[in-house]
C-alpha cells in the first residue's frame, strides 16, 4: 500500500482499531501502572511543614483602597523566601559548612524554591489583617518544621526592624521639622518684640486697634495742620493791618494843640473837677445837639459851657503841656497803642506758629515711622501667623509619627498564630497521583502504539480500504475463518488474561482497603511498603 493508497484518518476508525485489538491495550495500560507505580516508588518524598502568619494593617493605613493587603503579601512573597540563609546559618546545618561558596548559594537557592508564601484569609477587604501560610517542604519532617518556624521567626523580626526603622526615621524627622519651626516661630517673636520696641508700637493691643488709632492721628494732625493754616492767615492779615496802621501812625501828628476835649478829659481824672466836666459836657452835648443853633436856649447853653471851661482852667493851672504848649494827640496815642496791642499779638501768633511748626513737624516724623512700623509689623505678624500653622502642621505630623513607633514598638504588625508542627509523614508528591498519571500515560502509548503498528502493516483491513486500493468496486468480503480449536484457545486466553487482570485489581483493591482501614492486618514487609508509597 502506497503513501496515496493509505486509509483516512477517523475517530470512527480509531475506535473500530481499538475494539479489534482491546487485548492488546490491556497488557500496555498494566504496563504504564507499574511503570509509573515504579516512578512513584522511586520519587522522593518531602514532608511539608506549614504555619500561619497574621499581619495587621500598618498604622499608616492601605496606599491601595481595593486591594489593602496586596503590598504586604506580596512584600511577604518576596521577602520570606530570601531569609532562608538566615535561618540555615542560625540552625547550623552540618551538610551547608563543608561546602564550596558556590555550592553553598546553589543548596539555599534550592531551600528558597521549596517555600511556598501564600494568602490564606480570602478577599475581605473590610479586615484589619490578613492571614500569611508559609510552607516548607523537605524529606526530613522535624527539619522541615524546624526550619520554617526558624525562618518565620527572623522574618518577622526583620520585618518589625524594617517597619520601625522608616517609622523611626519619619519620627525623627518630624522632630526636625518641629524644632525647626519652633526656632523660627521664637525667632519672629522676638524680631515682632524688637520692632514692636523701636516704633513704640504696645504689644497689649491688637495691632489693627492701633492702626485705627493711628488713622484718627493722621486726621487729628490734618486738623491742626489746618488750624496752623489758618494761624498763618491770621499773621498775614495781622502783618498787614500793622503796616498799615504804621502808615496811617505816620500820617498822624505826635503833638496837638489842647483840646476841650482833652481839658474835659484832665479835669474827669480828679475828683475836685469832675463834677464840672460832667456839667461842661452836658452843656456841650446841649448847645450842640439837644437846642436848634442861633437860638436863646443855645446861646445860653453855650455861654454856660464857657463859663464852666473856664472854671475849670482855673481849677486845673497844671495842664501838661510842652513849652510849645502843645499836648500829645491822643489819636497819635490811640493808634499807636493799638499798633503795639498788634504786634504783641503778632509776636504771640509768630510763637504759636513756631511751636506748631515744630509739633507737626515731630508728629509728621513720627507717623511716618508709626506708618513703616506698622508695615513692618504686620508683615513680621503675617510671618509670624505662618510660622505658628507651620509648627501647628509639624507638631501633628510628629504626634502621627510618634504614635505610629509607639503602636509598632507596643504592638508588632506580625506574630506567628501557632508554629509549624513535625509532619508525620510526608506528603508530597501523591504517589496515587502518581501512579494513576502512569496507568493514564501507559494507557495511551498502548493506543498509539497500536495505531502505530496498524498504519505500518501493508494488509488491508476493511472493504473501504480494498476499493481505495484497487480502484474498483468490492462486491463481498469473507471474514478470516477460525477453526474451532483456534477460537476455543482465544476464548480461553482472554479468560485467563481477564481473570488474572480482575484478580490482581481486586487483591491490590483488598489489600490497600485493609491498609486503611487496620493495617495491623498486614504483614509488617506488605505494611512497610504500602506505607512508603501511600505515605499514610
Amino acid at each position: 500500500m502506497t503513501q496515496v493508497d493509505m486509509p483516512q484518518l477517523s475517530m470512527r476508525r480509531y475506535v473500530d482499531l481499538v475494539k479489534r485489538r482491546r487485548w492488546q491495550v490491556v497488557p500496555f495500560s498494566l504496563f504504564g501502572l507499574l511503570v509509573g507505580g515504579l516512578i512513584a516508588f522511586f520519587i522522593p518524598r518531602l514532608y511539608v511543614a506549614e504555619t500561619t502568619l497574621i499581619h495587621n494593617q500598618l498604622p499608616g493605613g492601605p496606599t491601595d483602597k481595593e486591594k489593602p493587603f496586596r503590598a504586604i503579601v506580596d512584600s511577604a512573597k518576596s521577602a520570606i523566601p530570601i531569609y532562608v540563609k538566615d535561618a540555615i546559618t542560625e540552625l547550623g546545618w552540618p551538610e551547608v559548612k563543608g561546602l564550596k561558596e558556590y555550592d553553598q548559594e546553589q543548596f539555599y537557592r534550592g531551600c528558597e524554591a521549596r517555600v511556598l508564601v501564600s494568602e490564606r484569609s480570602g478577599g475581605d477587604d473590610k479586615r484589619s489583617y490578613v492571614q500569611l501560610r508559609v510552607a516548607y517542604k523537605d524529606r526530613d519532617g522535624p527539619r522541615s518544621a524546624e526550619l520554617v518556624n526558624t525562618l518565620v521567626r527572623v522574618w518577622m523580626e526583620k520585618r518589625t526592624e524594617e517597619l520601625r526603622a522608616p517609622a523611626l526615621e519619619e519620627r525623627q524627622a518630624a522632630k526636625d521639622t518641629a524644632d525647626a519651626a519652633d526656632q523660627v516661630l521664637s525667632r519672629c517673636r522676638k524680631e515682632l518684640a524688637q520692632l514692636q520696641q523701636n516704633y513704640g508700637i504696645s504689644p497689649k493691643y491688637d495691632l489693627r486697634d492701633q492702626r485705627e488709632d493711628f488713622s484718627d492721628e493722621r486726621e487729628d494732625r490734618l486738623e491742626r495742620a489746618q488750624e496752623q493754616e489758618g494761624r498763618r492767615l491770621e499773621r498775614s492779615r495781622l502783618a498787614a493791618k500793622i503796616e498799615q496802621d504804621q502808615t496811617q501812625l505816620a500820617q498822624l501828628p505826635a503833638k496837638v494843640a489842647p483840646e476841650v476835649g482833652f481839658i474835659l478829659t484832665e479835669a474827669a481824672k480828679h475828683k475836685e473837677t469832675k463834677a464840672l466836666a460832667d456839667r461842661a459836657l452836658y452843656a456841650f452835648l446841649a448847645y450842640t445837639g439837644t437846642h436848634v443853633p442861633g437860638t436863646p436856649a443855645s446861646l445860653k447853653a453855650k455861654r454856660n459851657y464857657d463859663n464852666l471851661i473856664a472854671t475849670i482852667q482855673r481849677m486845673l493851672p497844671k495842664v501838661p503841656v510842652d513849652p510849645d504848649g502843645m499836648v500829645e494827640n491822643p489819636d497819635h496815642r490811640k493808634k499807636r497803642e493799638e499798633i503795639e496791642a498788634d504786634l504783641k499779638q503778632l509776636a504771640e501768633l509768630d510763637a504759636a506758629i513756631l511751636a506748631a511748626d515744630e509739633r507737626l513737624e515731630k508728629e509728621k516724623a513720627s507717623l511716618i515711622r508709626l506708618a513703616v512700623g506698622f508695615e513692618l509689623c504686620a508683615d513680621k505678624q503675617q510671618a509670624l501667623t505662618e510660622a505658628a500653622d507651620a509648627r501647628a502642621l509639624a507638631v501633628g505630623e510628629l504626634r502621627k509619627a510618634t504614635e505610629k513607633v509607639t503602636a509598632l514598638q507596643k504592638k508588632p504588625p506580625v506574630h506567628q498564630l501557632r508554629p509549624a508542627a513535625i509532619p508525620p509523614t510526608p506528603t508530597e508528591p501523591n504517589i496515587m497521583i502518581v501512579a494513576l498519571g502512569g496507568s493514564v500515560l501507559g494507557l495511551f502509548a498502548a493506543i498509539a502504539i497500536i495505531l502505530l503498528f496498524d498504519m505500518l502493516q501493508g494488509s488491508y483491513k476493511t472493504l473501504e480500504d480494498v476499493e481505495r486500493g484497487l480502484g474498483v468496486p468490492v462486491l463481498g468480503g469473507v471474514s478470516h475463518l477460525e477453526t474451532e480449536g483456534e477460537r476455543v484457545a482465544a476464548v480461553r486466553s482472554r479468560r485467563r488474561a481477564t481473570l488474572v487482570a480482575a484478580a490482581a485489581v481486586v487483591l491490590v483493591s483488598l489489600v490497600v482497603a485493609v491498609f486503611y482501614v487496620d493495617p495491623t492486618r498486614l504483614p509488617p514487609a506488605v505494611r512497610n511498603i504500602l506505607t512508603l508509597i501511600l505515605g499514610a
